[in-house]
């Protein structure tokens, strides 16, 4: 039976059985340098497992973030890890299980939400996430990356930095295009995530170099980075090379255009081709030709809305607004109901309220639309959230906000 298994933490000698469980599941062998760098990422009293005979059969994790919402505010987040249920325990509850421990254990130390990223997108609506931030991978052929004429000339300076330069200055300019500048998603790295973000080992680069770092610097004050490898290729009609950008971040458009110019000078490249950018990358607004820009889309960031109060409470709206709503929490019902959401762009109040439901939204489109993206008058039109037309618009206008989402923190 599953409620035979025991859930219960790892402690730090549990470590290598630990990530050799997580291994069976992710199809992958750890490297000699794998385990060691994420022990200092793993929080071990977030950690879960699943014990059968002695044996791990399912895994999980959580890091303990903060994340930016609208309006540049944030809220506590259990970043959701390393979930692993092995192929012979299957349908026995044990996801379910760690899941429920999460959120307990989320709420517990006051986060407002749970995040993840998730491997597979069919998991995790039935435990209440919606996905809230989507990504797309971008490729460009260097043929096709002429900028339009109108843009100003740039100014700055783009430098090659070497790995401990890096590590010096990268940390502050994420922290001031991302959660400085209010970024609704925006996570705040903490320094396991750093030390894993400029570990770079060579069987992770699968035939390209090592990692380079550029900057854009106006003076002496650093702008923006693009972290990027390179990949080396000769075809009959000569060099075919790849720019594998990672990361690229950026305070203003002016450091933004001038790294993505000095990626399309690269010599011996072709292409390049960049990870984890957002919808609407202002990328489409440089180029002459932005119908040349490849894109592969996919689900980034999920949150599931665990205290609603306090989220809703949290961020701010851009119109003034009052509306009931419902919450239907199938997996947690005590923390579903009606809440009297009353905000604008100076703030917001949320309570319960025994009033009548204007709107009734389920806790999966709740996260989905939390940060930002228009979602509800979709959602409506499909039957997934209820009320009448006046009191869906209101709610669809409230929920929206003038900045896209974007998360850059892989976890």
């Amino acid at each position: 039976m599953s409620d035979e298994i025991q859930i219960r933490s790892v402690d730090e000698s549990e470590l290598e059985k630990f990530c050799e469980a997580i291994a069976v599941v992710f199809a992958f062998e750890w490297h000699a340098d794998g385990i060691e760098v994420f022990s200092q990422q793993i929080e071990t009293d977030r950690t879960m497992v699943a014990v059968d005979r002695d044996q791990f059969v399912a895994t999980g994790g959580a890091n303990s973030y903060r994340m930016v919402v609208p309006g540049g505010d944030s809220v506590g987040a259990g970043g959701l890890t390393v979930i692993t249920v092995h192929p012979t325990h299957r349908r026995r509850g044990l996801l379910r299980r760690m899941v429920a421990r999460h959120f307990d254990d989320a709420v517990q130390r006051g986060e407002a939400v749970s995040i993840l990223w998730a491997s597979e997108s069919a998991i995790y609506g039935r435990f209440g996430y919606g996905m809230a931030i989507e990504g797309r991978d971008l490729t460009v052929a260097r043929a096709h990356a002429r900028f339009r004429d109108e843009l100003p000339e740039p100014t700055g300076t783009v430098r090659l930095l070497d790995l401990e330069d890096a590590r010096a200055v990268l940390p502050a300019i994420h922290h001031a295009a991302s959660v400085d500048a209010a970024i609704p998603g925006s996570i705040e790295r903490r320094d396991a995530d750093w030390a894993a973000y400029f570990t770079d080992p060579e069987h992770r680069r699968e035939g390209a170099t090592r990692l380079h770092f550029a900057v854009h610097s106006l003076g002496e004050e650093p702008r923006g980075y693009a972290r990027y490898r390179l990949k080396s290729s000769w075809g009959a009609g000569g060099p075919d090379g790849t720019v594998l950008v990672t990361d690229i971040q950026a305070v203003d458009g002016e450091a933004y255009a001038s790294l993505w110019r000095y990626l399309f000078s690269i010599d011996l490249m072709s292409k390049v081709e960049a990870s984890n950018r957002p919808v609407n990358d202002p990328l489409y607004g440089l180029l002459a030709d932005p119908r040349r820009i490849e894109a592969a889309g996919y689900d980034a960031l999920w949150v599931r809305v665990l205290d609603v109060e306090t989220a809703l409470g949290a961020r701010r709206y851009p119109v003034e607004g009052s509306l009931v709503i419902e919450i239907e929490d199938r997996f947690r019902p005590p923390a579903g109901g009606r809440f009297r959401l009353e905000g604008g762009p100076a703030g917001a109040r949320c309570a319960r309220t025994d009033d009548p439901a204007d709107v009734s939204i389920p806790i999966e489109h709740l996260g989905a639309a939390y940060l930002g993206a228009p979602k509800l008058r979709t959602l409506a039109w499909l039957g997934l959230v209820g009320g009448d037309a006046d009191a869906i618009a209101v709610a669809d206008q409230m929920f929206r906000w003038p900045v896209d989402p974007r998360v850059s923190v892989h976890f």
